[in-house]
């Protein structure tokens, strides 16, 4: 595995393909450095009430826990094609669990914010009215992003999985 040599990676690269272990390296890797950056860049927590010594080992946590366990369901070593599964099945999940999230919420408050509907910025206005809205919203949002979004990944890794063993059989 190459961390800083693109030039070696891309020689490798054109002799064949990684093996799943090298390119699960990668990934997770990759998931290091983006969890370093966007504690960088992050200006404050977007969650109110939860402190972000909390948030983002949770998140660190969240994420190698899904990654750990779609690889293992993917065969592990003996895998086939983790990264070709992986990011497509997590891009779409995410998509859908964020459309769902935005209509739920939605929702939940436009009869919420009803009082507030002539103001520039309706639901800062709610939330200042009720900080208690605010906190819910914040757990709310952390537990789906954080538990129910790795869990539907891993799930789905598992179908695939259950699937190509049943399809073998036949």
């Amino acid at each position: 595995m190459y961390f800083w040599n693109i030039e070696k990676l891309k020689q490798t690269l054109v002799k064949g393909p990684l093996s799943q272990k090298d390119i699960f390296k990668y990934l997770v890797y990759f998931l290091f450095l983006y969890w370093i950056a966007s504690i960088g860049s992050a200006e404050d927590n977007y969650y109110p009430s939860i402190s972000k010594w909390i948030t983002y080992p949770t998140f660190l946590i969240a994420d190698f826990l899904e990654l750990f366990t779609s690889y293992r369901f993917n065969g592990g070593r003996n895998g086939n094609d983790f990264l070709g599964r992986y990011f497509p099945i997590k891009l779409l999940t995410s998509l859908r669990l964020f459309i769902f999230t935005c209509l739920i919420v939605g929702l939940i408050l436009l009869p919420l914010s009803w009082e507030f509907i002539d103001s520039e910025d309706i639901i800062t206005e709610l939330f200042e009215a009720q900080p208690t809205y605010e906190i819910i919203f914040a757990y709310t949002f952390f537990i789906f992003w954080r538990l129910i979004l790795p869990l539907r990944i891993i799930l789905h890794m598992r179908s695939i999985k259950k699937n190509e063993v049943k399809n073998n059989f036949q």
